[in-house]
């Protein structure tokens, strides 16, 4: 008389076979796989993607910040000129804004608002109106526009 596995022991043992090739490497994957620490931009605008400077408290009180970015600095908002700054404000990877704010909106609204403004530089909040010194986020600009510009080879097409 023959004796043959059920169908459980079956799958069973299949169960048991496709885990003791599992747990090796998913052990292995956990010790060599590093995270990155924070957010990379995106593809098409990685070549002209700058760290922000310093990064203060900008005014007394609100939820405004402050800080420079000097290779944009050809670029910054200028009423007199009528000149509008392409560079964009990102927060881990996600653009804030509106652009161009009011100063005072900045301060007193937050919600990321930022302007680009000559002689300042960025004033910006966070999305969320946190410190961005203390809030684990990372803070990067970005230019990108349709035709190149005099001055500032990083911003261009």
């Amino acid at each position: 008389m023959k004796i043959s596995a059920s169908p459980t022991l079956n799958i069973l043992g299949a169960a048991a076979l496709i885990y003791a090739v599992y747990l090796p490497i998913a052990l292995w994957l956990q010790h060599s796989y590093v995270p990155p620490s924070h957010p990379s931009p995106p593809p098409r605008l990685a070549a002209r993607a700058w760290p922000l400077g310093a990064i203060s408290p900008y005014g007394h009180g609100g939820k405004a910040f402050h800080a420079h970015v000097d290779v944009f600095a050809p670029l910054e908002d200028d009423k007199e000129a009528e000149q509008h700054s392409p560079v964009v404000l990102y927060e881990d990877g996600k653009p804030l804004g509106p652009a161009h704010s009011l100063i005072v909106d900045v301060i007193a609204t937050g919600g990321g608002r930022y302007t680009h403004w000559k002689g300042v530089g960025m004033i910006f909040s966070s999305s969320d109106n946190t410190d961005p010194t203390r809030n684990g986020r990372h803070y990067w600009v970005a230019c990108q526009t349709e035709a190149p510009v005099a001055n500032v080879p990083q911003c261009g097409p």
